[in-house]
């Protein structure tokens, strides 16, 4: 009886990760709430590599940025990666392509492995709450003057039309 009934919350559970996404677990509606500052969110996160040197986004500055932010229990975020993987195999050489997630880096490392991809994995230091993502996979596509050009949450075939002319619009862009 137990063994059904755990089936069916599992089963119940994974049919609204899909349709709504993956949840942080802090309270959602609080984040919500908070004024979201382009530059102070962008000056707010902290990543490191999968070596622990720590990563600037100013770096990358005077090019336009893709940055997911991740986990790889997240069955949404995981779904997506092979689109990602596909659009910057075609935009490698125009855009920074980065994979953000608050986990540990035994965890990513394996699942990197285990994909067989080279995007560009990074440990996100910040709760995804601190920088108010409240909902996973979230991308921020940053523009070429380091300001969030759009924010995009829940699962995206970034293959599709309508992706790849944001995508467009972000190369196009220089607000």
């Amino acid at each position: 009886m137990y063994k059904h009934i755990k089936v069916t919350f599992l089963n119940i559970f994974t049919v609204v990760i899909l349709f709504v996404g993956c949840k942080t677990l802090r309270n959602v509606q609080d984040a919500q709430s908070l004024t979201k500052s382009s530059n102070f969110r962008l000056s707010s996160i902290k990543l490191k590599d999968l070596s622990g040197h720590l990563v600037d986004l100013k770096e990358f500055e005077g090019k336009p940025i893709f940055i997911n932010f991740w986990a790889t229990w997240c069955s949404p975020c995981r779904s997506e990666l092979s689109s990602i993987m596909k659009l910057s195999e075609r935009y490698q050489n125009e855009i920074i392509f980065l994979e953000a997630s608050h986990e540990e880096v035994e965890t990513i490392l394996h699942f990197k492995q285990d994909h067989k991809t080279n995007l560009k994995f990074l440990i996100l230091e910040n709760e995804y709450l601190d920088l108010y993502i409240t909902k996973l996979p979230t991308t921020f596509l940053i523009n070429r003057k380091g300001k969030i050009f759009e924010e995009i949450e829940g699962f995206r075939d970034w293959t599709e039309t309508d992706q790849e002319d944001m995508i467009i619009e972000l190369l196009e862009n220089d607000k």
